[in-house]
């Protein structure tokens, strides 16, 4: 069933991050919640969503996840490998109670482009949410 007609990766990549900027920057819409938390949640899957549609939007998130991937893989402290360094960005987005909503949104979408490339559990799970949105929104 498409309700709005056709939509591809791209075209939900794009609404996310609509959501996301609106998330960020507060918004009276009912819907769209302005907590940290949920700036990291909808950054995590804004990551994902757009490391599948690829193109500009692959671009945008790979050079949002270098910024903290500079830091965490192979950095000063070694090579933890791409799993865990997933797993560090979630936690530094979702557990400091950070006081500006960006710095979760970086964390978060740097959390998105590293567990596609993890492998391993976090990544079939990945892949899966991918699947599962693209396919909610009978995407091709």
């Amino acid at each position: 069933m498409h309700l709005f007609g056709s939509a591809t990766a791209s075209g939900i990549a794009m609404l996310i991050f609509i959501v996301l900027i609106l998330a960020i920057r507060g918004t009276d819409l009912q819907f769209i919640n302005s907590d940290k938390k949920y700036v990291a949640a909808t950054a995590f899957l804004f990551g994902m969503m757009a490391m599948a549609a690829g193109k500009s939007w692959s671009d945008l998130v790979k050079g949002v996840h270098d910024l903290p991937a500079s830091v965490v893989v192979n950095g000063p402290m070694g090579d933890p490998g791409t799993g865990i360094a997933t797993l560090v960005f979630l936690l530094l987005g979702f557990g400091p109670g950070w006081k500006k909503r960006w710095i979760p949104a970086i964390f978060g979408i740097a959390a998105g482009v590293s567990a596609g490339n993890a492998g391993g559990y976090i990544g079939v799970i990945t892949e899966m949410v991918r699947t599962s949105v693209l396919n909610m929104a009978g995407a091709s």
